[in-house]
């Protein structure tokens, strides 16, 4: 799997580019700032929404992050 940043943020698998979202490449590109250590929930909201973030933003946040899993499987862990 490659992340390509500089320019628009593409995923690149075995298979070829992906397709991502833009709700998917904005959250990639806030884990992906810092990649390899964990980021609380509340930093990735406040990244993916910033300082109104709507009163669904914990559950859209997971909706968005399974579905984040299903396109770059084995990429994104959670720990407690």
């Amino acid at each position: 799997m490659q992340f390509e940043a500089i320019g628009p943020l593409r995923v690149i698998s075995r298979e070829g580019p992906l397709h991502l979202r833009p709700t998917h490449r904005r959250l990639l590109a806030a884990l992906l700032l810092d990649a390899g250590s964990p980021v609380s929930a509340e930093a990735l909201i406040d990244r993916m929404w910033g300082e109104e973030p709507p009163t669904t933003a914990r559950t859209s946040l997971h909706v968005h992050l399974s579905a984040l899993r299903q396109l770059i499987p084995d990429v994104i862990m959670t720990v407690p």
